[in-house]
Parts: structure tokens; sequence; C-alpha cells
């Protein structure tokens, strides 16, 4: 069993040429960076196979760190409780390519209701990688996002309710393909670093573009014996 907590610092811009919608309450989307502390994310994972290849369940919620402003493109995220339950699934493709490996997890996230509305969604996400050396690994990324509630673009432009316009950003039914590669290096036996690109290749109502994203691991056992 493990247990893993990580929180997020997210710092995005609004790049787009038309003038937001929903101003004089959009305060983010001036063309400039805005960035903050978004979400403390725990999570408690057991694995439960190890042969033929490796599967294990988990557990997470993610609680805002703070409440920052969610209206605008620009926002760093939605500030909604959310709760999560998935499995994570890989395994070494040995013996025909020993430094290969390929993972995927899929999870199903409950969301804070917005205005009454679901915001529930699913996401898979699938990595095929190589280790170039026992430190350094590198990999190619695909996600994919289901949302099952919310509402498409074509219903909150035909409403005449000022709160959902308002809150379009939270409540957007977001489906999407992304793309990606990342690496991986393990700087000590206890610290990792990883590095990832990835690009919008499809979807509907939902944000196209591109992102960089990095992060640092650190991880450690109460009992050592236990894994002698």
């Amino acid at each position: 069993m493990a247990v893993g907590f990580s929180i997020p610092y997210v710092n995005s811009k609004y790049t787009g040429k038309e003038e937001p919608l929903n101003l004089p309450n959009n305060i983010l989307d001036d063309g400039v960076y805005h960035g903050t502390m978004q979400d403390m994310h725990f999570e408690a994972r057991d694995n439960v196979l190890e042969r033929p290849f490796v599967a294990t369940p988990y557990f997470g919620f993610s609680v805002p760190s703070h409440h920052y402003p969610t209206i605008g493109e620009a926002a760093v995220g939605p500030d909604l409780k959310q709760y999560t339950t998935g499995i994570y699934i890989g395994r070494l493709l040995n013996p025909f390519l020993s430094r290969a490996f390929v993972h995927g997890s899929h999870a199903f996230t409950k969301v804070e209701k917005v205005l009454d509305l679901s915001l529930n969604r699913s996401n898979t996400e699938i990595s095929v990688g190589y280790f170039l050396t026992p430190r350094l690994s590198t990999t190619f990324l695909w996600t994919k996002q289901w949302t099952h509630g919310g509402l498409g673009f074509s219903d909150m432009y035909s409403t005449t309710s000022t709160d959902i316009f308002l809150q379009q950003d939270r409540l957007t039914k977001q489906s999407y393909q992304h793309l990606g590669v990342g690496m991986g290096v393990n700087l000590t036996e206890s610290m990792s670093a990883s590095f990832s690109f990835r690009k919008f290749v499809s979807g509907v109502n939902a944000h196209y573009g591109e992102g960089f994203s990095g992060g640092l691991n650190w991880s450690f056992s109460t009992s050592p014996q236990l894994f002698q």
C-alpha cells in the first residue's frame, strides 16, 4: 500500500484574439500570465496483482488549496472538491523489449456540483515508454476524457441565465483527446523528476492548444525491512 500527496502550481494566460464575453467579471483573460497554487490531491493505492502485469486500484480526492478565480479561460482550475476511484495497470515488455514498458490508467471522478448540475467525468491514459538508461526514460502519451454532465456551448449561449453564463468554464461538458511525449529521470533512489508536453488533437466543448508540465516526486518507506 502507498499514499501520496501533490499540489500543482499553475501559470496560464489567455491567448485568444477575441475579447472575453464575460467582462467585467472576467479579470483573468487580459493576455498576461496568472499563476497560483491549485488543488491539494491525496491518494491511496494498493497493489493487488504483480503477474503477468501489475494492477493497482486507487482512491483519491482533491480539495482547493484556496478560493481562486474561476471565471475566464485562464482560470487555473475549477475550485471544486473531487473524488476519484480508478486503477493503474502496467508491465515491462520483456522478454522482447526488456527496456520498454506500457502503463495505463482509468478513473471515474465524482465532482462537486455547480448550480445543481453534475460534472462527473471519466479519464483514460496510456503511455508507452523506453528506458534510455537505468535512470532516464522517455514516453509517448495518450489521454482521453469524457464528461458525463455539464452543458455544451450551444446550451449555454441559448440560455438567459446570467449564472450559467458566468460559470461557463466550470459547467462545460468537455470531451477531448490529447497526445504528447514525456521524460522522466531518477535523481536519487527516492527522488525523481518528470516533464511532459501535450497537445489537443480532438474533442468537443474543450480547450485546444498545448501545454508543458513538470514535477518532482519523492518517495519513502516507514518500514524498509518489509521490502527486503
